[in-house]
């Protein structure tokens, strides 16, 4: 356990230094036929700029759990910015703003964490705010390995 821990504590560390960043959504149709062809589902991160507890869950939680070979996390984690007025394409192939897409799928409140078929469906129960990652990461790995039961 304390092995865990300690190489948990340095993904962590290291990820912090590098700048990394989690791409953002630009055309989840396009998204949905890489997930039909990998067996995988899509993760979206619903995130504000000025969202402090986002950048905690992206720092504790997502990039140590995409570079770790063990997790269940895959690469086709992207980010929402809920209040972004840039373009995306929807599952549908429409073109609205991060914003407007953020409100369609009624996330108000960030860090919120939706997990996707390939397609429109939104297979697991939703994951909203960051407490802390005691609990979170069994909840993150549960919820995508639901996903990919159904």
């Amino acid at each position: 356990m304390q092995v865990f821990v300690l190489m948990f504590l340095l993904l962590v560390s290291a990820c912090a230094n590098s700048g990394e960043r989690l791409p953002a959504v630009e055309n989840l149709q396009r998204l949905s036929v890489k997930a039909l062809a990998d067996n995988k589902p899509i993760v979206l991160l619903f995130t504000a700029e000025h969202c402090e507890y986002c950048e905690k869950l992206k720092e504790e939680i997502i990039y140590p759990m995409l570079i770790s070979p063990e997790s269940h996390l895959s690469s086709l984690v992207r980010e929402v910015d809920i209040e972004s007025q840039l373009d995306m394409v929807n599952f549908e192939g429409s073109t609205l703003t991060y914003s407007t897409f953020a409100k369609n799928e009624n996330v108000f409140v960030t860090p919120t964490v939706l997990i996707y078929q390939p397609g429109t469906k939104e297979v697991s129960q939703r994951i909203v705010g960051y407490n802390g990652s005691d609990f979170y990461i069994s909840r993150l790995e549960t919820a995508i390995q639901l996903s990919k039961a159904k």
